[in-house]
C-alpha cells in the first residue's frame, strides 16, 4: 500500500507521461476489503492525497474499483468519499 507521497509522485509521473494538466476521473484500485477500504480512507491516507489533487483542479472526479464482497462496496459508497 502506497504512502502518500509515492501515491502523489506515481500521479505526477503518470500525467507526464500522458502530457495532461487534468483527468476528468481519478481512481483508486483494488479496494476489494475492508482493510483496504480502512487504509485508503484513513487520514493522510490516499484518498486524501486524491482530494487534494481534485482540489487543485487535477482531477474532476475520485472513483474506485473494485472486485471485492457487497459489503465493502457498498460501504465504500455509502461513505461519501467518492463521487
Amino acid at each position: 500500500m502506497a504512502t502518500q507521497a509515492e501515491f502523489l509522485n506515481t500521479f505526477d509521473k503518470s500525467m507526464d507521461y500522458l502530457r495532461l494538466d487534468h483527468v476528468e476521473l481519478l481512481s483508486l484500485h483494488g479496494i476489494n476489503n475492508r482493510t483496504i477500504l480502512d487504509w485508503s480512507m484513513r487520514e493522510g491516507g490516499c484518498l486524501d492525497a486524491a482530494r487534494r489533487l481534485q482540489a487543485s483542479g487535477r482531477c474532476r472526479f475520485l472513483g474506485f474499483s473494485t472486485h471485492g464482497p457487497p459489503d465493502v462496496i457498498l460501504e465504500a459508497i455509502r461513505s461519501g468519499a467518492f463521487d
